[in-house]
C-alpha cells in the first residue's frame, strides 16, 4: 500500500481470524535490532489508543527474528497519494482538518507528542475523507523528550518539523511542536504546495528557524482569511506564539465550518479565544 524511507504497509489476511488487516515492517535499511525496538514501542504507544482517527493495532508479531506489527485494515490511500492526485475543495479541507485536530487532542491526551505528523503517517478514503493516523515510529512520552540534532537530520522528513526540533533552539519540545507540524501539513492541503520551497536540507532548517512563508491568502485569494490566518498562527516560530491547546484549533475550525456550512462564506473572527479563557 505505502512505502517510504523508513517504513513499508501492506494489505495481508491474518492467518488465524482470515480478516485483512495491516502488515507494517520497518525498512530493510534499519537493522533488525533497531527495528524491531521501533515497532515494540509503536505497539506499547497504539495499546494506550482508542480513538476514531488513531489506527488500532491487532498485535505484534515475530518471524525469522524480525517482528511485524499488525493493525486494523483500513480502506484508503497514502495522504501523500491523495494529495499528488486531487483538488481539495473548501469542505473537504475542513472536514480533513477537523479529524487531524481531534486525531492530536488523542494523542496528547495520553501525554504524547507525535513529532512526526506529515502525509506519509496518514490514511485517507477518498471518497468519504475519513482518515487515519498510522505510524507513530517517532512519538515519545512528554516526560521522556530529548532533541537531539543529529536525530534530526537522520530523520525521514524535515519538512514538516517544528523550529524546536531542529536542534537550534534552546526551547523545551512539548505538544506545540505537533502544531507547527500540523500548519504544514494544512498548507500543504489549503494551497497545494509546501511553505518552503528549498532541497538543501540546511537551508530548509533555517526557513523553520527564521523565514515566514508567503501567507496562504496569498497564493489563493479564494481561500478565506481566517483560515489563512489559522494557519500561519500555526506556523509562529516560537511556540508561545502558537496556538496552545488543540482544543482552541477545533474550536475555530468548527466556526469555519458552521459559517460554511449556514452562509456559504466565512467571515473573520478572533482566533484563538478558548486558550486565552483557559490561561
Amino acid at each position: 500500500m505505502y512505502a517510504d524511507a523508513r517504513f513499508e504497509l501492506e494489505r495481508m489476511v491474518h492467518e488465524s481470524s482470515q480478516d485483512l488487516v495491516l502488515i507494517k515492517t520497518i525498512s530493510s535499511r534499519l537493522s533488525d535490532i533497531k527495528a524491531n525496538k521501533s515497532l515494540a514501542q509503536e505497539y506499547a504507544l497504539l495499546s494506550n489508543f482508542d480513538a476514531k482517527n488513531i489506527i488500532k493495532s491487532r498485535g505484534l508479531k515475530k518471524h525469522e527474528n524480525k517482528l511485524f506489527l499488525i493493525l486494523e485494515n483500513f480502506v484508503g490511500q497514502s495522504l501523500v497519494q491523495f494529495l499528488d492526485t486531487s483538488s481539495i475543495s473548501l469542505p473537504a479541507f475542513l472536514t480533513i482538518a477537523l479529524q487531524l485536530v481531534e486525531a492530536l487532542q488523542a494523542i496528547h491526551r495520553q501525554g504524547i507528542i507525535h513529532r512526526n505528523l506529515q502525509p506519509g503517517c496518514i490514511l485517507i478514503n477518498p471518497q468519504s475523507l475519513e482518515l487515519t493516523i498510522i505510524d507513530f515510529s517517532w512519538a515519545i512520552k512528554k516526560d521522556s523528550v530529548t532533541t537531539v540534532a543529529s536525530e534530526v537530520l537522520s530523520g525521514l522528513n524535515i519538512l514538516y518539523i517544528a523550529p524546536e526540533q531542529t536542534g537550534r533552539m534552546n526551547t523545551p519540545l512539548d505538544r506545540r511542536a505537533d502544531f507547527y507540524s500540523l500548519g504544514i501539513l494544512l498548507y500543504q492541503i489549503a494551497t497545494g504546495v509546501l511553505p518552503y520551497h528549498v532541497e538543501d536540507a540546511l537551508e530548509l532548517l533555517h526557513s523553520h528557524l527564521a523565514q515566514t512563508p508567503i501567507a496562504p491568502h496569498d497564493l489563493d485569494d479564494r481561500l478565506p482569511l481566517v483560515i489563512s490566518s489559522l494557519i500561519m498562527k500555526l506556523l509562529a516560530k516560537n511556540p508561545d506564539d502558537r496556538y496552545q491547546s488543540a482544543s482552541a484549533i477545533k474550536a475555530d475550525l468548527e466556526n469555519c465550518h458552521t459559517q460554511y456550512t449556514n452562509y456559504g462564506v466565512i467571515e473573520e473572527f478572533e482566533l484563538a479565544t478558548l486558550d486565552r479563557r483557559s490561561q
